[in-house]
């Protein structure tokens, strides 16, 4: 019984030790912790870190002390730890960017219901960043990741069914994998989905639901929703043919960094006048996220 309730007011101090009491004031609270953490209490560790990151409770934001103290807390075991600096190493975060370290932590935290972990090594091992390229072991990482909804593994999976990368190519499951993640409001994924429907990969075309999820990535800022709609405006495909707002769809993806919208807008641009240019860059300028996408009806 009293090893029992040792090892009660033990787990107990472990969690209070990187909970602020009410009657603390931050200075208290950072001392509390420090204090805790360089004894060796693996929970403050990863807390001081967080704070470290954020510049939270008055101390001074700063990565290199961030990286310092989720090393400690990694060794430790603490898994979350592990995963973020991991995710330091791969981003040169207050470390050198070193992928094989990245790696080793991300081997350390994975379990087949961690998510961020198996994403981020099937990106590694799909990049050869760290490890071996292995794209087929990638695809695994990602299937891991897939089974607890992970929406970044759901489209980079669905991305290698669809290009037969890794995995025998296969529309279908492709198709399954961009729906799943679109209708939890995956951008890139509503755009992929959009194209499948466009061109009938894994199921029949249906331009009315390829408008619609290309609508819904763009309206979601995503750079190639923008392209997809500015295509359907440009050949008229499904939509009226419309140079004006093909040209400000080209317009705002070229805003967002799309490196090839150039020569597409010089293209466009052959068959519009100076005033239906001007139009085009109304629609396309200063716009925020929350704007109405362009339409017949605002031009």
């Amino acid at each position: 019984m009293k090893l029992l309730a040792k090892a009660a007011l033990v787990a107990c101090l472990l969690i209070t030790a990187a909970t602020p009491a009410l009657s603390e004031t931050p200075e208290e609270y950072i001392q509390r912790i420090t204090i805790s953490a360089e004894e060796g209490n693996s929970q403050a560790q990863e807390t001081l870190a967080t704070y470290y990151s954020s510049g939270e409770y008055g101390l001074p934001q700063d990565d290199s002390k961030a990286a310092h103290w989720y090393e400690l807390a990694a060794e430790q075991g603490q898994w979350s730890a592990q995963v973020t600096l991991a995710t330091h190493y791969l981003n040169g975060i207050g470390v050198p960017n070193d992928d094989e370290k990245a790696a080793y932590w991300l081997k350390k935290a994975v379990q087949p219901d961690t998510p961020r972990p198996n994403y981020l090594l099937g990106y590694m091992y799909q990049t050869g960043r760290g490890v071996p390229k292995d794209k087929a072991k990638a695809a695994e990482f990602y299937r891991q990741a897939t089974l607890r909804g992970y929406q970044p593994a759901l489209f980079s999976l669905g991305h290698m069914y669809f290009e037969g990368s890794g995995v025998e190519q296969d529309y279908s499951k492709s198709l399954e994998l961009f729906k799943q993640a679109a209708q939890w409001g995956d951008a890139p994924s509503q755009n992929m989905l959009g194209h499948l429907y466009e061109h009938g990969f894994g199921t029949e075309k249906n331009m009315e639901l390829a408008i619609k999820w290309y609508r819904n990535s763009a309206s979601q800022g995503h750079v190639n929703g923008y392209i997809s709609l500015g295509e359907l405006y440009r050949h008229g495909k499904s939509l009226p043919e419309n140079k004006t707002l093909a040209y400000a769809y080209y317009m705002i993806a070229e805003d967002k960094g799309y490196q090839d919208a150039a020569p597409e807008l010089r293209d466009i641009a052959k068959g519009l006048s100076t005033e239906q240019i001007k139009q085009a860059e109304r629609l396309a300028s200063h716009r925020n996220a929350n704007d109405p996408l362009p339409t017949p009806e605002n031009l």
